[in-house]
């Protein structure tokens, strides 16, 4: 039986302007990364769909074989660069190993996602991100900022931007044409192009707004708070997500709260929310004719049945509209020549039928998926 998809397993699950903890995992303890250019070809990958999809990185981790990352989700399209992040890297890995292309797949399992709903689980999540090279059996480095693939150092080193810390990493391997040069022949001119984009995507550091983790200290203060730590922050992760899972659900875990998790003064900022330091704009629906172009012209394909009749593809329509765009009830009563009260009812009855027939159910959540896809963006709107 397929797995049901991310965005249909939670109601609350991809939204957008959500911040999260990512984790990923390679099958059988594989090696991802086994030289400086697989670290950073990751990263440049993870950059581009960042910057593509609206995403910011607020810290990171690459270990040998799994990755941390805690990602600033604007459009709800977490999902979709994941999977596009993980398929890159696959076959830039496979087809790179010494001794010839290595076959069959790379990551165990699809990515984890725990959404940060809270200004103390952001701060312990961005604490057991850094601290992962410590939490080996044998520690990797005496202090997290010596770890050279994650984001400790550009955070707590003083005059260390994320463009100077990547800059200073690809220069060691000999540039971005050497690190090119060392990868497989490109099958086309525009994929050859597409990863010079990505490098320089990354070379820009404009995606990893590391500082937010600070949360108001000092890079001395915030490296003495993270070397604290050391060996309770997994603890503290736990009890910080048991804290949120509280106040969502409503259940009160009985384990009691590590002495260790503190509340902590936050990055102060007009997009704060909760404490939660959010850096990108609240997003507010598309507005732009393609998009509505894309919704008509795909819509037809949405009905879970056969025989599809005009007003059923007219609710679909209204109800696309409804969720993806920023258009008020008139402005889709135009788009669709009907009127405001025809658009309402509409609305009203599909989200009925929404939570009440399971054809419909599935049919929508189908076609919204197949959206996201191609509007890059989430559904805003209930």
């Amino acid at each position: 039986m397929p797995r049901i998809p991310r965005h249909q397993s939670d109601p609350a699950a991809m939204r957008p302007g959500s911040v999260y903890h990512v984790t990923s995992r390679a099958v059988a303890n594989t090696a991802l990364f086994e030289t400086p250019r697989d670290y950073l070809t990751f990263l440049s990958q993870l950059a581009e769909q960042c910057r593509v999809r609206e995403l910011l990185v607020h810290a990171f981790c690459l270990m040998t074989t799994h990755v941390h990352l805690q990602l600033e989700d604007r459009r709800g399209q977490i999902s979709q660069a994941m999977s596009i992040v993980k398929s890159l890297y696959a076959r830039y890995h496979n087809g790179t190993r010494e001794g010839g292309r290595r076959h069959g797949a790379l990551w165990a399992e699809r990515f984890n996602a725990e959404v940060i709903d809270s200004k103390r689980y952001f701060d312990a999540a961005a604490a057991y991100v850094q601290l992962n090279p410590m939490r080996t059996r044998r520690p990797m480095v005496e202090s997290p900022e010596r770890y050279p693939w994650s984001s400790c150092a550009m955070t707590v080193v003083d005059g260390v931007t994320p463009a100077e810390y990547f800059q200073h990493h690809v220069e060691k391997e000999g540039g971005v044409d050497a690190i090119l040069e060392s990868m497989p022949k490109p099958a086309t001119k525009a994929s050859g192009e597409n990863r010079r984009r990505r490098f320089e995507i990354l070379l820009s550091g404009k995606e990893f707004a590391v500082e937010s983790v600070l949360g108001g200290r000092t890079r001395e203060e915030y490296l003495a708070h993270l070397l604290a730590k050391v060996g309770v922050e997994k603890s503290e992760l736990h009890d910080a997500l048991q804290e949120a899972d509280s106040a969502r659900t409503g259940v009160v875990h009985s384990e009691p709260a590590s002495e260790y998790c503190r509340s902590v003064p936050c990055v102060s900022s007009p997009l704060s929310v909760d404490g939660i330091p959010r850096l990108l704009g609240e997003y507010a629906g598309l507005a732009k004719q393609a998009a509505v172009d894309r919704i008509l012209s795909t819509v037809c394909d949405w009905q879970p049945v056969g025989n599809k009749k005009r007003r059923e593809l007219r609710d679909a329509e209204i109800w696309a509209l409804w969720r993806f765009t920023n258009h008020s009830v008139r402005k889709i009563a135009k788009i669709v020549r009907a009127t405001a009260d025809e658009v309402d009812r509409t609305i009203q009855r599909v989200r009925a039928l929404r939570l009440k027939e399971r054809a419909w159910w599935r049919s929508i959540w189908n076609a919204e998926w197949s959206l996201r896809w191609s509007l890059a963006a989430a559904p805003w709107r209930e």
